[in-house]
């Protein structure tokens, strides 16, 4: 099947386990984040094979982020242990080997792959791959800031991303999770919700 990835790299040769892939629409406006950054944004056309995938609920931060995917598969979705999930935690200081290790526990259940309902970026259902050779680049697009038949979901649904300012996680902010605070999921650092305000209304860098 075809689907698309939105990235500010020019020239991936291999997806990383937990790299997320779904229809243009989604991947648009995914790439519509780093063109609001200023950052060049590409399209990458693909051809996947997802023979049994995951379903799961979107839980909305960061799909790609393995320690919030062992949480929400070990304390919601009941799909992990807690042995399990402890062995994605060790490793959570070294997001690469945290997916890799997240990844090779879900191969070993039979899966090749997780699909959610995009619901914040729309498009459909979205996929994260639990391989790098499930997927071949057919071809790059430069992404442009007004890509024709697509519409930014920003103003409904959520807002710009949220960077942590100690640790550097980066995630998405729903409208609805403003509040006096937003708690990092990574290192439990605290924001403020009005200087959470000026940091998505670009005043602070």
């Amino acid at each position: 099947m075809t689907v698309f990835h939105a990235s500010p790299k020019s020239r991936i040769v291999t997806f990383r386990p937990l790299s997320h892939f779904g229809g243009r629409e989604a991947a648009v406006n995914r790439g519509a984040f780093y063109l609001r950054e200023k950052r060049r944004t590409f399209l990458y056309v693909c051809e996947a094979i997802f023979a049994n995938s995951l379903r799961i609920a979107d839980y909305g931060l960061d799909m790609g982020s393995a320690l919030r995917l062992a949480d929400a598969l070990y304390y919601d979705e009941r799909q992990i242990t807690a042995g399990e999930r402890e062995s994605v935690l060790r490793v959570s200081a070294r997001p690469q080997d945290a997916a890799k290790q997240l990844a090779a526990i879900l191969l070993a259940k039979g899966y090749d792959s997780i699909v959610y309902q995009n619901r914040f970026e729309g498009g459909g259902d979205s996929w994260s791959i639990l391989k790098p050779d499930q997927v071949r680049i057919i071809t790059i697009e430069p992404l442009t800031p007004e890509p024709l038949g697509v519409s930014w979901q920003g103003d409904e649904g959520w807002s710009r991303r949220y960077v942590c300012q100690n640790c550097g996680h980066s995630g998405r902010c729903s409208k609805e999770l403003r509040g006096p605070e937003i708690v990092c999921p990574i290192c439990s650092t605290s924001t403020p919700g009005r200087r959470l305000e000026s940091i998505l209304a670009g005043g602070e860098n």
